[in-house]
């Protein structure tokens, strides 16, 4: 991921200004790959969120020693959190709702839910 970030980092700073970014974004499938093949709470994921912010760590050391990192907006995001999901804690939606008026696809931890055409 390094390189990924040192990559970055020269399109932040090429001599040409025309050429030159003032946005950049970079993605990692982590841990999210990590979390859904061990689980939440397991050594591979503490693992890898260690890994993750190493990698936050040199790109924050990159700007600084390039002298970018006062003038740089950074943001991290996340498509969702983990947790474990236990049946238990499971929710019947036809407790709560007419299950005729809508369609639904999904799995235990997720569901998708289209109303009937009226």
């Amino acid at each position: 991921w390094t390189i990924k970030v040192d990559n970055l980092i020269k399109l932040f700073t090429l001599d040409d200004e025309t050429k030159r970014i003032n946005l950049g974004v970079l993605y990692f499938p982590e841990p999210d790959e990590t979390g859904h093949q061990f689980g939440p709470y397991s050594d591979e994921i503490k693992q890898i969120l260690k890994v993750c912010d190493e990698t936050v760590g040199y790109l924050v050391e990159k700007l600084i020693k390039i002298g970018l990192y006062d003038k740089m907006n950074i943001i991290l995001t996340s498509d969702h959190g983990m947790d474990i999901a236990k049946l238990e804690n499971s929710i019947d939606l036809s407790d709560y709702v007419d299950i005729k008026k809508f369609k639904s696809y999904g799995g235990r931890t997720q569901i998708n839910i289209f109303p009937n055409n009226r």
